[in-house]
């Protein structure tokens, strides 16, 4: 059975919800939950579509010069922005600098990207590799979650690389927030990144179907908490499997590598944004919240919550290696609740504090160096556990 987006349910779902939004008199949860739908049908119905596709698609706009897809273009990015970023969520300069003080800990000079060695991989073993590990964390909520998307083609996604994309991307989750559905999409390039892809994108489902998270109730920018730490998990059962240990140790590497790159990219564009805001003629250009904060753009505000989340991932699986139960009541708690927009984020009650963090932030790249943790941050996590 292929895997494939039902392309003819989704137009039928974007029509529907189109009409809805003539309605009048809709509340502005209403509003939001259909405009988050549309702009997830229109993410859809381009995502999978080939070039050889587009080009044919889009003759139309050739002879009008673009501009029909210009409009449809700039509609969905003005609707992305309203909803992602007009929100106003709480910041001060002291959670921005904690912010800036956690990328600071993380960021280092990482190598070339890793290169994986070619095997063949089906959709079968994507597939049963990804419930196999699920079932293995002996959650059944969690698991039950799993297999809403794992056994559903219709909402499971493979794509083969060799179809030339118009977004590059190695996998992608998409929700239906009217019809409390959730899409992953994965791209097998035949090899053993494959197999975390589409595990990771079945994780960001499960998080949906766990609290479909509005963007106006939640606080945008901590949706990679759950997959990330999953990612680990699942590296550790690829491992125990008994996949190539070579290509094994890759995966580690490269998810040591991307946060600290990620930290170093976000540091660096705060500094060139900050460098040019003709405005601000002071001499002090140091990267504290006090000089940044005027000059930070939505982008490095959603990546340094991103560098958050990864740490935050990483001390949930710590939690979990060391207290299962405890580590797994974590994560569900935080899939299961709201992050409020209006004020600091605060994960105290999941034994994260500022400053365990800040801590946990500086072992970040210990993972692939298969080394112990240190005794501090073992004590302090599972003294704040308790």
């Amino acid at each position: 059975m292929t895997n494939k987006w039902n392309r003819s349910e989704i137009k039928q779902r974007q029509k529907y919800v189109m009409e809805r939004l003539k309605t009048e008199n809709l509340s502005e949860k209403e509003k939001e939950l259909l405009e988050s739908s549309l702009l997830s049908y229109y993410n859809m119905l381009n995502m999978g579509i080939s070039k050889s596709k587009y080009y044919i698609k889009n003759i139309v706009d050739k002879i009008s010069h673009n501009k029909l897809k210009l409009q449809e273009e700039n509609k969905y990015d003005a609707l992305a922005h309203k909803l992602l970023f007009e929100q106003n969520n709480y910041l001060d300069e002291d959670y921005l600098q904690f912010l800036l003080d956690l990328a600071n800990n993380i960021a280092k000079n990482i190598p070339e990207d890793i290169s994986f060695k070619t095997i063949n991989v089906s959709n079968k073993d994507l597939i049963e590799t990804s419930k196999n590990f699920y079932k293995s964390l002996g959650d059944s909520n969690i698991y039950d979650k799993a297999l809403m998307i794992l056994d559903n083609p219709q909402r499971l996604y493979i794509l083969n690389n060799k179809i030339p994309l118009m977004y590059e991307t190695s996998g992608i989750n998409i929700n239906d927030y009217v019809f409390a559905e959730a899409y992953c999409l994965a791209v097998k390039n035949n090899n053993l990144m494959d197999y975390q892809a589409l595990n990771h994108e079945v994780m960001h489902g499960i998080d949906f179907y766990s609290n479909k998270k509005l963007y106006s109730e939640n606080y945008y920018g901590f949706h990679e908490v759950p997959t990330y730490m999953i990612d680990y998990l699942f590296i550790d059962y690829l491992e125990k499997q008994g996949f190539d240990k070579n290509e094994i140790q890759k995966l580690k590497e490269q998810k040591d590598n991307y946060l600290q790159k990620l930290a170093r990219f976000t540091l660096n564009e705060i500094r060139i944004d900050m460098l040019r805001n003709k405005d601000d003629l002071k001499k002090d250009k140091s990267l504290t919240a006090q000089n940044v904060k005027k000059t930070l753009s939505n982008e490095s505000l959603k990546q340094l919550l991103e560098i958050e989340s990864g740490v935050i991932s990483f001390g949930l699986y710590y939690q979990f290696k060391q207290n299962k139960d405890i580590g797994l009541s974590h994560l569900k708690k935080f899939m299961q609740s709201n992050i409020s927009p209006n004020e600091r984020p605060n994960f105290e009650k999941y034994g994260l504090s500022d400053e365990v963090l800040l801590s946990l932030s500086k072992e970040i790249g210990i993972y692939s160096n298969n080394v112990n943790y240190n005794i501090e941050t073992k004590d302090t996590l599972n003294n704040k556990s308790r």
